[in-house]
């Protein structure tokens, strides 16, 4: 039992700093939107590489805790979910790059949101 806690709290952690480096990018993909793409661009470009880290870090947190099968089968299906929203930031940010969405609408469709759920 407190090899299963140990590994929550840890798939907890990545999710967590996963999660909040995204939040940071969604609010300068806003600012970079609101400003037509002149302002925020190099602080976008940087804040991106830190949420590639955390999403890199979490990967590598669920291929460890699948060894074992008991870890794997009570934690896999949450950070599958969570790693397949973050993956869909590739599309996301090519949108954001050529401007094909709106800032308010940014906010909505945001791929986090259904990360941490």
């Amino acid at each position: 039992m407190s090899r299963l806690l140990k590994a929550g709290v840890e798939a907890a952690i990545a999710t967590s700093q996963l999660v909040h480096e995204q939040q940071k990018e969604r609010e300068l993909s806003g600012g970079f939107l609101t400003s037509k793409g002149q302002q925020f661009g190099p602080e976008l470009a940087s804040q991106r590489e830190l949420t590639n880290q955390k999403l890199y870090t979490q990967k590598a947190v669920a291929r460890r805790l699948r060894e074992p099968p008991v870890l794997a089968e009570a934690l896999g299906q949450p950070l599958d979910l969570a790693i397949g929203k973050a993956d869909e930031l590739s599309d996301f940010r090519r949108q954001v790059d050529l401007q094909a969405v709106k800032s308010a609408e940014s906010f909505a469709h945001w791929p986090f949101q259904m990360a941490s759920t």
